[in-house]
């Protein structure tokens, strides 16, 4: 199991890119969070496994029609099992 903490830059606020990634998400193992930044980002915290990881890391970068992936910034670390689904936070 990893984790990634992607940070994700662009028009990606206000065009539905927190429910594109809950969406992404839906029919897999993966757990965490996407949240809206104060900057204009959106942070995901996702665990999973790697395959499973990837082809988010590939739908993050692709986002929702209505918006604009400009950026976006991977991190990888070891999975702590901390979470128990995935949400989206405010």
């Amino acid at each position: 199991m990893k984790l990634i903490t992607a940070s994700i830059f662009g028009r990606v606020q206000g065009v539905g890119y927190r429910y594109f990634v809950l969406n992404a998400v839906r029919c897999t193992s993966i757990k965490g969070y996407v949240q809206n930044q104060r900057n204009g980002s959106v942070l995901v915290v996702a665990e999973g496994n790697k395959k499973q990881l990837d082809i988010l890391i590939e739908e993050l970068k692709l986002g929702p029609s209505t918006g604009r992936v400009d950026r976006c910034c991977v991190q990888w670390a070891s999975s702590e099992g901390v979470f128990d689904d995935f949400q989206v936070r405010a």
